[in-house]
């Protein structure tokens, strides 16, 4: 849906830090960067860990790094976790 728009850049599974990041997304005007990580649950139990388990790697693979040369203010991230029809967002700052 952003990738439509000219003013936000949508990258989906780029190289950043030590991995690649699920969705990174950012507008033009770099004031912010979003890191998105996406986990599946095998039960409803497992919801919040998993989104935990997103937003570790996202700290240990260092994916932040990503907007290093864009020199950003300010980076959020995005542990999302799927099960069914539910889901579990955590939201950090790097």
């Amino acid at each position: 849906m952003l990738k439509s728009r000219q003013n936000w850049v949508v990258k989906s599974n780029r190289e950043a830090g030590d991995g690649r990041a699920d969705v990174i997304m950012y507008p033009r005007k770099l004031n912010v960067g979003y890191i998105f990580e996406f986990k599946y649950a095998t039960n409803v139990h497992e919801l919040e860990d998993m989104a935990k388990v997103a937003i570790k790697q996202v700290e240990q693979n260092q994916y932040e790094k990503f907007f290093l040369p864009q020199k950003l203010p300010k980076i959020v991230c995005y542990g999302i976790s799927f099960y069914k029809k539910q889901c579990h967002i955590e939201v950090k700052n790097l």
